[in-house]
């Protein structure tokens, strides 16, 4: 979320008056790190952006500083844009940062012709280029190819502004029409009170799980089956799931694999839940959740521990939100019990993969308890800075929102990125990175990247530790310089972040080449600074002269970075040059 100088515990139950005092407060923060005044309306509508950008990084799992993803200067319309390669999506959003006291009603043609951005990137492209600046246009530019290689795009029209009745129909009419052709394209229209929505579930999205909820079923609608894994099935009252929800909040859906549950509210579920309650059983899929331990109290009471909703937050949300339920409306509700709540692997996973359609689920939590990654988790934790290495590391095998103090996070899927573009080639980092952690049964490459000669061990040896340390450790000195460009000059070198894998592979031809060993690079740092600096001009020239090949051609920064043929030309060119030992 923004910086705040003092971040107070919410309570999820935040009421309107109280968010608008925590936005208001988030947002002079904003301003007074920015050195700008929250009473300027322009200062105030920035701060609002870097707000909103904070807001949506954080709902879909993505590290990074929303200063980074805002774009102030062009007319496409777009005030923060973002992707996230793994997931293959892309965010595009709208602000308005209109009186947060009074919260006047949007202007219907301003988010129509947000909206209408869609069209325009489709069919105007040249008018595109020209209105965007190099780096939104890095992102926009090849918008047709994402939608035919099924990314999912994502427009938020975001006021503190209030939606009127006849708004919300029409932005969800437009969402619906476009789906039709375009099903992986949504619309999205928050205002003032969506956005409170938002930002309390994205507070809470760590609540702790409860240690156990307890539930009546009805006398006969409920069945247990014992084997191979004990199961309750049972038709439960509406209003049953929705008390449970108000009691347990967001603690209902956070455990282990982790994911922002989203707008859970869904308009046909409600009218449903509203116009024909006796006819929701039909219609509905149901909830399905696991826990550790079913626990009979008497006749038809039970109590589950741990208890996790895994699918149905939609249908939950929805049915909180239709009011006063009458007691017709019923729902299909089944609980599993396991031998824990974990869902990295194993049997709660594979529930997960089969049932789940609403959480994001990524397949590096599949990865995340393999005997390889709780080994590297201790060997890089327990890492002492010395030699080359003068910070300290962690690594990170699992998705959190809990920062990394005092040392440097090093994630799985990062890890997973760095050793296939050091050992192998770069292009398959940004072109399909899920199949980085993803096994060779489901046709990925997680062998590749994390195994010893193809192999998956529960440890590696001491060579082969120090191998992916170097790599590490080139990495981490690679995004430093090419931040350091990017501050520099922005529009000039922000090319250099989607080919920072190619200079990863770039670095072990040059180590290869130059007939270095990994025990002298990493024995001191000036070692390690010495080699590198040599590197880093003849590197950073190759990329230069890459880029400039591929604009030279029409050819995208987005579509650089994927290309296997480009990247074996440089491959080939720089095995000659470095080969020769030409000074």
């Amino acid at each position: 979320m923004a910086t705040s100088k003092t971040q107070k515990q919410l309570d999820l139950s935040l009421s309107t008056d109280e968010f608008r005092k925590q936005l208001r407060v988030e947002l002079s923060n904003i301003c007074d790190d920015l050195g700008k005044k929250y009473d300027n309306n322009q200062h105030r509508g920035y701060a609002f952006q870097i707000w909103v950008a904070d807001l949506l990084l954080h709902q879909n799992e993505i590290e990074g500083d929303g200063r980074d993803y805002v774009y102030a200067a062009n007319d496409l319309k777009i005030d923060v844009a973002f992707e996230d390669e793994e997931s293959k999506t892309v965010c595009f959003a709208q602000t308005k940062c209109e009186s947060i006291p009074s919260n006047p009603p949007i202007e219907e043609d301003e988010v129509v012709s947000f909206f209408g951005r869609h069209d325009i990137l489709i069919e105007q492209t040249d008018w595109v280029r020209t209105h965007s600046s190099d780096q939104l246009h890095d992102i926009v530019c090849d918008y047709s190819k994402r939608l035919e290689d099924g990314w999912n795009i994502n427009f938020y029209f975001i006021s503190t502004g209030s939606a009127s009745d006849r708004l919300r129909e029409l932005a969800t009419a437009l969402d619906q029409s476009l789906k039709k052709k375009h099903p992986n394209v949504n619309f999205v229209l928050l205002d003032f009170y969506d956005l409170k929505e938002r930002y309390v579930t994205s507070k809470s999205i760590d609540a702790t799980i409860s240690e156990f909820v307890e539930i009546t079923f009805p006398r006969e609608y409920f069945i247990m089956k014992e084997k191979p894994y004990r199961t309750i099935l049972s038709v439960i009252k509406g209003n049953t799931l929705v008390n449970l929800y108000k009691k347990e909040k967001e603690s209902l859906f956070a455990h282990n694999v982790r994911s922002f549950l989203g707008k859970r509210v869904n308009k046909d579920v409600v009218d449903t839940a509203v116009s024909n309650p006796d006819e929701f059983y039909y219609f509905n899929n149901g909830v399905s959740a696991i826990c550790t331990k079913i626990e009979h109290i008497s006749a038809n009471f039970y109590r589950f521990h741990h208890f996790q909703v895994i699918n149905g937050a939609q249908t939950i949300g929805s049915l909180k939100a239709a009011g006063s339920l009458d007691p017709s409306c019923e729902v299909i509700l089944r609980i599993t019990e396991g031998a824990s709540v974990k869902t990295e692997k194993g049997f709660n996973a594979d529930i997960i993969r089969y049932n789940n359609t609403q959480n994001v689920v990524r397949a590096s939590d599949f990865r995340a308890n393999d005997k390889v990654q709780l080994w590297l988790e201790n060997r890089f934790n327990t890492l002492k800075a010395r030699g080359a290495v003068n910070f300290p590391l962690r690594y990170v095998r699992k998705r959190s929102f809990h920062r990394v103090r005092e040392a440097e996070p090093l994630k799985l899927e990062e890890l997973a990125k760095i050793r296939f573009a050091y050992f192998n080639e770069p292009t398959r980092c940004v072109a399909d990175p899920r199949s980085l952690w993803t096994t060779a049964d489901d046709g990925g490459f997680y062998e590749t990247a994390f195994g010893v000669k193809g192999e998956i061990e529960d440890a590696w040896t001491s060579a082969v530790f120090d191998e992916t340390l170097f790599a590490v450790l080139i990495f981490f000195e690679i995004a430093e310089r090419f931040q350091k460009l990017i501050k520099q000059d922005r529009q000039k070198y922000f090319f250099l972040r989607r080919l920072r894998y190619w200079a990863m592979s770039l670095a072990a031809i040059h180590v290869k080449a130059k007939k270095q060993t990994y025990a002298n690079l990493l024995e001191t740092r000036g070692a390690f600074d010495g080699w590198f600096e040599e590197f880093w001009k003849d590197s950073f020239r190759e990329l230069v002269a890459a880029y400039s090949r591929a604009q030279e051609d029409k050819i995208s920064n987005f579509a650089l970075a994927r290309s296997e043929s480009r990247w074996e030309r440089i491959k080939q060119q720089v095995d000659l040059v470095w080969g020769a030992n030409i000074s």
